[in-house]
């Protein structure tokens, strides 16, 4: 677009997604899951009642306990916030084994905010978070890791050939192997 002789870029702006139940999984029964979310988040596109991302988006995720069957894999530039108020925002996983989120090939910054991420015994990398390769910022803001463990590097967080940097603010680490 040209206006009295300036190029005008077209907006940009990120998609705010919210999470609408608490149920895992990729479903089509009209519900925004906390997976649905971070694939819309990842693609681009709609998924079941997720709006389609929009670059770096924003995932919000309400108060109460979400349990994993799979690690989330985060591809793209996200904040994935909890808007809980009182009542915490848990990200656990279900049946053992699984780490809560998997970070590869991301350029840009990746964002989790006012969550409690819990686990279970991870065979490999990463008890909670394992980042691959990033091109940006890995941010924890107000993020509790608790119980986490790995039989290989970080019980919480394994940070393997990022060029970022880890940013830790307000977050507490307890109980991780």
């Amino acid at each position: 677009i040209v206006l009295a002789g300036f190029a005008v870029r077209p907006s940009t702006a990120m998609t705010v997604i919210t999470v609408t139940t608490t149920n895992g999984g990729i479903l089509p029964d009209g519900n925004c899951s906390l997976e649905e979310a971070v694939a819309a988040a990842n693609t681009d596109t709609a998924v079941d009642s997720c709006p389609a991302g929009n670059g770096a988006d924003e995932i919000a995720v309400p108060a109460g306990s979400y349990f994993l069957f799979s690690e989330l894999f985060i591809t793209e530039p996200v904040t994935i916030k909890g808007v809980a108020g009182a009542e915490p925002v848990i990200i656990g996983d279900a049946d053992g084994g699984n780490r809560n989120f998997r970070i590869t090939n991301v350029v840009g910054s990746v964002k989790l905010s006012d969550l409690r991420l819990t686990g279970e015994e991870r065979d490999g990398d990463g008890g909670a978070i394992w980042v691959t390769t990033i091109d940006g910022d890995l941010v924890l803001n107000n993020v509790e890791i608790l119980n986490s463990s790995a039989s290989g590097d970080g019980g919480a967080i394994a940070w393997q050939s990022p060029t970022g940097e880890l940013l830790i603010i307000d977050s507490v680490f307890n109980n991780n192997e």
